[in-house]
């Protein structure tokens, strides 16, 4: 289960366009799904997009508790909180409030026995909605910090974006379709890290 905001769930914001658009096919957990089922044609593979935008990560909890009793995921896929780093309040603030979030619902992911992967944010862009682009950085550190503590899945897409002009959108927030693809790559490589069974090894 893919959980977050518009960046799960997959929104674009083309040039020119006031309001951003649907993604469909190109959201990342759309495109893992895709990659996953060509890498184990031989498995069922589902991924579930419980991404809705525009919600902060700090009002998601009664959404994430729900949506996990309802899809009963085995793996989590956690990418939230550029709502929250846009919204109101100062920077500091933004960060702790927003890192807090994403190690509360790391946790009760991992109490619940679902192996959970929490991602890093991309960059943001220079598009007028990508304010506290400052904020980035030092959540991304404390959401790597938090994995760690944890024993969670780190997936670094910050790391992953490697400055590629190409794949943030005008608006500076939302991804563009290499954005996505990128994003659904980094997961997928995390998710053969730890969860690929070795050459010769056939799981039960």
């Amino acid at each position: 289960m893919a959980f977050g905001d518009s960046l799960t769930e997959g929104k674009l914001r083309p040039f020119g366009a006031e309001f951003p658009v649907d993604g469909g096919p190109h959201s990342y957990p759309s495109t893992l799904l895709r990659l996953l089922t060509e890498r184990y044609a031989g498995q069922s593979v589902t991924v579930v997009n419980e991404g809705f935008g525009g919600e902060p990560a700090v009002a998601s909890f009664e959404r994430f508790l729900r949506a996990i009793a309802e899809h009963r995921p085995e793996v989590l896929l956690l990418m939230h909180g550029v709502n929250d780093l846009i919204g109101e309040g100062g920077e500091e603030v933004k960060i702790l409030r927003t890192a807090d979030t994403i190690d509360e619902l790391t946790a009760i992911a991992l109490d619940r026995g679902i192996a959970t992967f929490v991602a890093t944010l991309p960059p943001f862009g220079l598009g007028g909605k990508a304010s506290c682009q400052e904020c980035v950085a030092p959540l991304n550190d404390r959401i790597r910090s938090s994995a760690a503590a944890r024993g969670a899945v780190l997936v670094d897409v910050h790391a992953a974006w490697g400055g590629k002009p190409d794949l943030m959108g005008p608006d500076g927030i939302h991804p563009t379709e290499a954005g996505y693809e990128a994003i659904a790559r980094a997961f997928l490589e995390a998710i053969q890290r730890t969860l690929e069974a070795p050459p010769g090894v056939h799981a039960r």
